[in-house]
């Protein structure tokens, strides 16, 4: 098989296409004048692409299936706003190593680090029992290795290699966050959030397209989860009936209705808790895998997202600025007649000598007003403020009052 060179993450209008990429699905669709035209979604690391083929689609059709590496040929076009591919010609690759890392999606982040973070969660655990049941789980190589690998969904959510253990992992972050917040026991909530989607590891393959197998059409991951605690259960002596019942019950109602695949609905804090954090991350990471996908979407919207019926605005928030700019200084109100040209002169008075202090302050004799001295001249619009001020002086000194108090000019 050829080199990879071209990612459909990265394709423009108007690229030619020369590559190999997974087909996911293929449909024929009729047309207006009742001929075919073959659609096929296109999938590798990078993302998802829709091409489309209206020359020969019955022939070409047959050509290949489903989870299959195909060449195409063709170039990028846009209908209404959204990139596709018009193919010309579309063959199946014959045989080689395939290193389907370059055609499957993966979790952005690596699968060491999140599983380091996962032990340190579930380190908060205190019940013997559980304890012993979560080590179980993490101490065994094969489990550790599917985990890091299984995708969480076919396409709805954290449908990508390490999808599972990083769902896992948010909801194992978003049942400690709960716990600290609302009266819920905290061991029971951490251990159901750890196992409530780890049938999904044999739900679905880890191969192209994650597609279902047998036994996850048949029975599901919620049974198949419910099976693989009970496995585990059992290895342990003498692990509490009631512990195992209620742990049990929560990976048994965790989609929360029976319309939406539980077979039971939560009937206890617990389980309801885990229900409503599961939601969160998946609906929410569902929603910013939209607004991230690098789709061909044109304009400030999502594709349409039919888990909630509409799309998403995708534009960011603008950043703030880092600083506030620098707002003009005002007077306050009782200051505002005050110009910066015109500085406030403070009122010239005379500045007692210690004799006259010593007059002023003592107990003996009767207090005395202080002279100004017959050369300083007041100008006749200072007169009336300097008598109003000589005048509150005295009042606070005891001057021509007969009190003894005592007081400062200003």
């Amino acid at each position: 098989m050829k080199a990879k060179t071209q990612l459909l993450g990265k394709l423009h209008e108007d690229q030619e296409v020369h590559d190999t990429f997974l087909v996911l699905q293929k449909q024929l669709s009729p047309t207006r004048n009742g001929r075919s035209y073959l659609r096929v979604t296109l999938g590798d690391a990078s993302g998802q692409l829709e091409a489309r083929v209206w020359e020969g689609a019955e022939e070409l059709s047959r050509r290949f299936e489903e989870g299959s590496l195909v060449h195409v040929t063709g170039v990028v076009t846009s209908y209404q706003g959204v990139l596709q591919i018009k193919a010309s010609y579309i063959e199946q690759e014959e045989g080689g190593d395939v290193d389907w890392s370059k055609f499957l999606p993966s979790s952005k982040r690596p699968a060491g680090e999140m599983l380091l973070e996962l032990r340190e969660a579930l380190g908060e655990v205190q019940n013997p029992y559980l304890t012993n049941l979560l080590d179980s789980f993490m101490d065994d190589d094969e489990f550790i290795k599917a985990l890091s690998t299984a995708p969480a969904a076919k396409g709805m959510h954290h449908a990508y290699v390490g999808g599972l253990l990083e769902h896992t992992l948010g909801v194992v972050k978003l049942a400690l966050a709960l716990a600290e917040n609302y009266n819920v026991n905290r061991d029971l909530l951490v251990t159901g959030a750890f196992l409530h989607d780890l049938g999904k590891m044999r739900e679905l393959k880890s191969t192209a397209g994650f597609d279902y197998t047998l036994e996850g059409r048949f029975a599901g991951h919620i049974v198949m989860g419910r099976d693989l605690f009970l496995q585990k259960v059992a290895s342990i002596d003498s692990f509490p009936d009631e512990i195992r019942l209620r742990v049990e019950h929560m990976i048994l109602s965790h989609h929360g209705e029976l319309e939406w695949g539980s077979p039971k609905q939560p009937q206890t804090v617990e389980a309801l808790a885990l229900h409503m954090i599961d939601n969160i991350d998946a609906k929410l990471m569902a929603v910013i895998e939209a607004v991230e996908r690098e789709d061909g979407q044109s304009g400030d919207y999502t594709t349409y997202l039919k888990m909630f019926s509409r799309q998403f605005y995708r534009v960011p928030l603008a950043e703030e600025p880092t600083q506030m700019a620098a707002m003009p200084s005002r007077p306050l109100e009782k200051d505002a007649h005050l110009k910066e040209e015109e500085p406030f002169e403070e009122f010239p008075f005379h500045e007692p000598t210690p004799e006259e202090l010593d007059a002023i302050t003592s107990d003996n004799e009767e207090p005395r007003r202080v002279e100004v001295p017959e050369d300083y001249i007041v100008e006749e619009d200072e007169e009336a403020d300097f008598a109003s001020t000589l005048a509150e002086y005295e009042k606070e000194t005891g001057g021509g009052g007969g009190g003894s108090g005592q007081g400062s000019l200003f």
